[in-house]
């Protein structure tokens, strides 16, 4: 477990790193990574269902970009070999009102769209993803699965 942990850690922080932060500054936006290191994180609440994705892009209800509350515009979820598939909670995200990306690792992709595509999940608001390790590159590589 401690493992699936530190690999969602990894590619959450690779993800984030794609990003744009002077597009997110000027939309005032806050983009929060919940790594298990963070003591602040950004969760989203849908009735008494609390979730907590790996990103979460949200804009601060005050102008200071301190303020602890906000309205979620993107939420990340990233599985993992271990972790997949979490269909609850992909299944709640994708029926909320902001962007929801879905990112699996490469060997996933088949399995995700099976499920996506099985009538539970919304899945126009789905956008998926895949991710895998590039030992030439060192990095993160992602790419977007229609």
């Amino acid at each position: 477990m401690r493992n699936d942990s530190l690999r969602r850690s990894i590619v959450a922080y690779a993800s984030a790193g794609t990003y744009d932060p002077e597009e997110l500054i000027r939309n005032g936006h806050v983009l929060t990574v919940n790594s298990d290191n963070n003591k602040n994180k950004r969760s989203i609440v849908r009735g008494e269902t609390k979730i907590v994705p790996d990103i979460v892009i949200w804009k601060p209800e005050s102008e200071l970009r301190s303020s602890d509350r906000g309205k979620a515009i993107l939420a990340e979820l990233i599985e993992t070999p271990d972790s997949f598939p979490q269909i609850e909670k992909w299944k709640i995200l994708s029926e909320l009102h902001l962007i929801f990306n879905l990112l699996v690792p490469t060997q996933c992709v088949a399995e995700a769209k099976v499920r996506i595509g099985s009538g539970s999940i919304n899945n126009d608001n789905v956008h998926l993803q895949s991710y895998h390790y590039s030992t030439q590159d060192h990095m993160y590589i992602f790419n977007t699965n229609p």
